[in-house]
């Protein structure tokens, strides 16, 4: 079973929950509005199955998996993340900042390379 395929105002709230700096925004809003791609779908499943576990034992790199899967997964992962962090009393200050991180890593992307994405590991 794939991801769910989210509406506008669902979109925008993620974008403002991962403090997406404008200028990725139109691309970012293009990747959430339309259906996600089996390799998002498995990313997905990656960060939720690993959420509140560390291992010595990192996720292996997955040839299937390119950047926009990632970052369309991460996006859509945040609130999880966030929830989680509630569950455990984990201040939102800590939550607000940590999930901004994803935004300032896609605008540093763009400064990098001088256009929308996101670095991986792979």
């Amino acid at each position: 079973m794939g991801l769910p395929v989210i509406g506008q105002h669902e979109a925008a709230a993620l974008l403002e929950l991962c403090a997406v700096a404008q200028a990725d925004r139109r691309d970012c809003l293009q990747l959430l509005l339309s259906a996600p791609s089996p390799g998002a779908t498995h990313a997905f499943a990656v960060l939720t199955g690993r959420l509140g576990r560390f291992t010595d034992d990192p996720a292996a790199p997955d040839p299937g998996i390119f950047e926009s899967d990632w970052l369309c997964a991460l996006l859509r992962f945040a609130p999880a993340l966030a929830g989680h962090h509630a569950s455990l009393g984990i201040d939102q200050a800590i939550t607000a900042g940590t999930l901004a991180d994803v935004g300032l890593q896609i605008a540093v992307h763009r400064l990098a390379h001088g256009q929308f994405g996101l670095e991986t590991w792979a």
